[in-house]
């Protein structure tokens, strides 16, 4: 399967668990946001990267400054990353460091 088949179907679950929570918002008692790292070249070209240390590429950056802008003001408790430079930089663009994660 590709990865972005794979990505897309991760997608569709997210927006279905999103829904149920959504739906028994009194029952929901914290929040999980997942943020995948944005697109790199290797992804463009179907590539799997595994532990391969890649750089987003210029739509990578435009999403991970999304990502911040929509995770802006959110208390978080935690945060877990990967050290890898493309999760790196998803994590800076939310205003979290390493040194937070």
């Amino acid at each position: 399967m590709q990865s972005r088949e794979i990505a897309k179907r991760l997608n569709q679950v997210l927006h279905i668990i999103i829904s149920i929570m959504v739906s028994q918002r009194k029952h929901v008692v914290g929040r999980v946001y997942i943020v995948r790292h944005g697109e790199t070249e290797e992804n463009k070209q179907g590539i799997i990267q595994g532990q391969t240390d890649t750089q987003l590429n210029e739509l990578g950056r435009l999403q991970a400054e999304k990502v911040g802008h929509a995770l802006q003001g959110k208390v978080l408790r935690a945060a877990y990353s990967s050290d890898l430079a493309r999760a790196a930089d998803v994590s800076a663009n939310v205003g979290w460091t390493m040194r937070d994660l």
